[in-house]
């Protein structure tokens, strides 16, 4: 099942996203689902120094833990997207960008979840 996370989100500000469950209950079929992967990509960056984009981990929903870090290093990969794999591990996932005076550009993130 495919989620739109994060779309066409300007790179000109910080972006922290709400917290989602790893593991989800399909409302039709009413399989349970884990989150398996995020595509993130984006277009248009400008700015140095770059953007960081994180993916953040928690049980509670409050008190993240970071679980891993992409650079935004180039004006463009939607050619070349990231395809972060993610094991659910905890409870919640959240993702945050970092502009870091970044002053263009626009980034998207896609979740996929499968049957467990």
């Amino acid at each position: 099942m495919r989620i739109d996370y994060a779309n066409d989100v300007p790179m000109t500000v910080d972006f922290t996203g709400d917290w989602i469950d790893s593991v989800i209950k399909d409302t039709l079929t009413k399989r349970q689902l884990a989150l398996t992967s995020a595509q993130i990509f984006w277009s248009g960056a400008v700015g140095s120094p770059t953007g960081i984009i994180q993916v953040l981990a928690s049980n509670d929903g409050e008190t993240p833990s970071l679980l891993n870090a992409y650079t935004v290093d180039t004006a463009n990969n939607t050619n070349d997207a990231i395809l972060a794999i993610i094991d659910p591990i905890s409870d919640k996932i959240s993702f945050r960008f970092l502009h870091n005076s970044m002053t263009a550009g626009r980034f998207s993130i896609i979740l996929n979840y499968s049957p467990i």
